[in-house]
């Protein structure tokens, strides 16, 4: 009986992970006093991202395209463009634990059962841009 009544209370679970309100950067911008879990989250991203910049040599310039959200779990994620020499290199940052995870950066300290990519905090990742570019 008592695996019945587990199986019962399971099924009122409704947490599924899924970012819960259509809610972008846009939005964000529009509706500064949106104090919600997924808007500050966006707006998390979007400091440490302009942290970032400006930490940046002169002629480095990271630029925000676009944040969205993904999910409850894994949180937003922001199209990012790092512009140098005349060229432009594109990227996609989220959140993490240390602070940002860039995929596919050229700089890749992730381990090798992971996605490529740069983790780290805003300091590390400015001093990984810098260093190389």
């Amino acid at each position: 009986m008592e695996h019945i009544k587990k199986f019962k209370d399971f099924n009122k679970i409704n947490e599924t992970g899924e970012w819960s309100r259509d809610l972008d950067w846009e939005y964000v911008k529009n509706n500064p006093n949106d104090q919600d879990q997924e808007a500050s989250w966006i707006r998390m991203l979007q400091d440490n991202l302009e942290t970032v910049n400006n930490l940046l040599k002169e002629g480095i310039e990271l630029v925000i395209e676009d944040i969205k959200g993904f999910d409850l779990y894994q949180g937003p994620y922001a199209s990012i463009r790092i512009d140098h020499n005349n060229e432009s290199s594109y990227f996609k940052a989220w959140t993490a634990e240390e602070g940002l995870f860039v995929e596919n950066f050229p700089v890749n300290n992730t381990n090798e059962n992971e996605i490529n990519g740069f983790v780290g905090n805003v300091d590390e990742f400015a001093e990984a841009i810098n260093n190389h570019y």
